[in-house]
């Protein structure tokens, strides 16, 4: 019998968020599938990549989005690894986004037995928040506990289209973390890393190598709970569609 569920469209950036959900190999911009009715699309990074990577899942079937990878944290009290399931999304000109209730709730109920786990907003960023500053000031303007720079895109595709809309994101950077300039460096706009940039940048900057090492380091923590969550979720992930 053919399966009749409609399809779910994920939305990541960057190959390691990818590779949380099983994929090896996600050629940016391609669509790979997971399952029968589960695509993704690694879209590298910013909002009109994500845009149009949610609308290519749109357009393929796409009956509910997930917007899943990593995030800065934007409250003192989250930790590298801590996992965000935002109930909204705001976007860079004030639009807000609401997740699909239903599937958040089945989505949480599984995340909060993993213990650090929280609801609060995410917020646009236009780029990268490189210091507590940067950080603490749209926490200020917004009240979001994360921000990143393609879920608000994803959400707007799945409010245009009126389908069900979750975002999924852990900690990578908390407002302690700063974000060097190698670090910068070292990531184009597809998401992949060039290692001979960053030392370059490196050889230049010595004193950036702490703050890179705590950056790997809280990436590598986010990228686990990603994992760990993608293993006992199954089926929550699906749950939200009619």
């Amino acid at each position: 019998m053919a399966n009749s569920r409609p399809l779910l469209g994920i939305v990541t950036a960057l190959p390691a968020e990818a590779r949380c959900l099983g994929v090896r190999a996600a050629p940016v911009g391609e669509s790979v599938r997971l399952a029968e009715d589960v695509h993704l699309i690694r879209c590298g990074i910013g909002r009109g990549r994500a845009g149009r990577a949610a609308r290519e899942l749109l357009q393929a079937g796409a009956g509910a989005l997930l917007s899943w990878g990593t995030a800065a944290g934007l409250s003192r009290d989250l930790e590298h690894g801590d996992l965000v399931l935002p109930a909204d999304v705001v976007s860079r000109d004030g639009h807000h986004y609401d997740v699909d209730s239903d599937w958040h709730h089945r989505l949480w109920q599984v995340a909060a037995a993993q213990g650090r786990a929280y609801e609060g907003g995410l917020a646009e960023a236009d780029g990268a928040l490189a210091d507590a500053d940067d950080k603490l000031r749209m926490h200020t303007l917004t009240g979001a506990l994360v921000a990143d720079m393609e879920s608000a895109a994803v959400a707007e595709a799945a409010h245009e289209a009126r389908v069900p809309l979750l975002i999924v994101r852990t900690v990578s950077d908390t407002v302690a973390t700063r974000v060097p300039a190698s670090a910068l460096a070292a990531m184009d706009r597809d998401g992949d890393v060039a290692v001979m940039r960053c030392l370059m940048r490196l050889a230049r900057a010595p004193a950036d190598l702490p703050a890179l090492l705590r950056l790997a380091v809280g990436f590598r923590a986010a990228c686990l709970r990603l994992s760990r969550l993608a293993a006992l979720a199954g089926p929550a992930f699906r749950s939200g569609r009619p």
